[in-house]
């Protein structure tokens, strides 16, 4: 296969994973339009914690995304197809990006909620689940299990939001506002989500 370079320092991309740089987008397209198989290099993104990657072999084109986190979580996602224009595959990348996101989200060994008072951030809390239930600390290094201890939290607060954290929904109390980074979906999204994964899948002629 054809080496080819999309970046020509740390990043390939912008924002995102497709918002690449005038130079790695004519690499890309010009990979594309000649005939013989090629493998771009692994590119990131300024702003994103996320890499992907693009290559064809016996007529296909497969285009791979790799995504972490704060607490070192992987993520990949993966589409192919026949594809010869730069704007197909960007497409594609976008989708294979979200697959790497859901993936990700169901390799988490930690549930994060942001405290909030009135519109202000005050404190965090993290819990561990699955695998973190036999870690000392989350993976990274930048959090502790449980409160962080940012700012001084009424007792009986802390313990009404440890027993309802786990249904991960926004909730009130004393004037403090448990806020999950990830909520968990109504039984009706939860339905729609296949659904709307086809739906994605023919619009997104992958």
């Amino acid at each position: 296969m054809k080496p080819i370079k999309i970046s020509a320092g740390l990043d390939g991309s912008h924002r995102g994973l497709t918002d690449l740089y005038p130079e790695g987008e004519i690499a890309l397209r010009d990979a594309l339009a000649d005939k013989p198989d090629f493998i771009t290099e692994w590119w990131g993104s300024k702003h994103e914690i996320a890499s992907a990657r693009v290559f064809r072999g016996s007529g296909q084109v497969t285009v791979e995304a790799s995504v972490s986190d704060d607490f070192d979580t992987p993520g990949r996602g993966e589409r192919t197809g026949e594809w010869d224009t730069l704007e197909q595959v960007l497409k594609a990348i976008d989708l294979a990006w979200d697959d790497a996101i859901q993936d990700q989200k169901e390799n988490r060994c930690y549930d994060g909620f942001s405290i909030l008072k009135g519109n202000s951030w005050v404190e965090t809390l993290i819990l561990p689940r699955g695998d973190g239930l036999y870690f000392d600390s989350p993976p990274g290094d930048y959090y502790e299990w449980y409160w962080q201890g940012h700012f001084e939290i009424p007792e009986t607060v802390k313990t009404f939001f440890m027993a309802m954290a786990h249904e991960g929904q926004t909730i009130e109390k004393d004037g403090f506002i448990l806020e999950p980074w990830e909520k968990t979906p109504t039984p009706t999204e939860t339905l729609m989500q296949p659904i709307n994964h086809v739906l994605d899948t023919i619009t997104g002629d992958c």
